[in-house]
């Protein structure tokens, strides 16, 4: 994701949108991402909660889970951003799926665009159970649908 590309500045708040500016301004404090305790060994985050992004095609979801990550990533996270095929298809290439997942997990916010597009196979099924899984209470996630 280009930096700057996709601002809260650029974001349409106009009446009948499903969204204002305050509870905009309010997600992009990244309050709701869980941060991580400074100089300790093992993973310290807890207590992420996520977002889920729905809506019609075409009414700007994938616009706003940008504008959500992109204002994350200037307040310091790291964040990834994949649709969700991008994101089955990398970890069924993976040789070692624990440690495929663990590096997803390195980041602070997991953006999945793209939710319930196709239909999945029972092993990417079973994938995003892992992904969705791994992350509950306690890794923040935005999903896309």
């Amino acid at each position: 994701m280009p930096r700057g590309a996709y601002g809260l500045k650029q974001f349409d708040v106009s009446p009948g949108r499903g969204i204002s500016r305050q509870p905009l301004k309010e997600i992009v404090e990244c309050r709701w991402i869980a941060k991580r305790v400074p100089h300790q060994r093992r993973d310290s985050r807890r207590d992420g909660q996520s977002i889920a992004i729905t809506g019609a095609i075409g009414c700007g979801k994938s616009f706003l889970a940008m504008v959500i990550s992109s204002e994350t990533i200037e307040r310091g996270f790291n964040v990834r951003y994949w649709s969700l095929s991008e994101l089955v298809e990398r970890l069924s290439k993976a040789e070692k799926k624990s440690e495929a997942l663990k590096k997803i997990n390195e980041a602070d916010l997991l953006t999945i665009d793209g939710f319930g597009l196709g239909a999945l196979t029972a092993q990417e099924q079973s994938l995003v159970f892992e992904i969705t899984k791994s992350r509950a209470d306690n890794l923040s996630t935005i999903i896309v649908s």
